[in-house]
């Protein structure tokens, strides 16, 4: 019997094994069925990378069920974007969502 044959009954420690996996492999693995987790330098790293690839899948699904297929950016593509600056950092993007959830508290 190997390890995932015995946490076959345990789905909780299954999800662990499985997102473990799959983290040692990227900052972020998505579960079928469970969801995503993501790590990260801080807490405001592993919640902003969550966030973009929240977005990304959303829009990923909104390009599918309008008909359009999903093609990767070719590395002269890659090349060709512009540099943001410095201004756009991770604490700016921090204060950015923090501020996104208040309004959202308020309102």
């Amino acid at each position: 019997m190997t390890d995932l044959d015995a946490l076959h009954h345990d789905v909780a420690a299954a999800c662990r094994v499985l997102a473990a996996r799959g983290l040692a492999e990227g900052p972020v693995v998505m579960l079928r069925g469970h969801g995503l987790t993501s790590t990260g330098g801080s807490p405001a790293q592993a919640v902003l990378r969550a966030l973009a690839v929240d977005g990304l899948a959303r829009m990923s699904l909104d390009v599918v069920r309008a008909g359009g297929t999903l093609v990767d950016l070719p590395a002269e593509g890659l090349a060709e974007l512009p540099d943001l600056g410095s201004g756009l950092n991770e604490q700016t993007a921090w204060r950015h969502e923090l501020a996104r959830l208040g309004e959202s508290a308020i309102g």
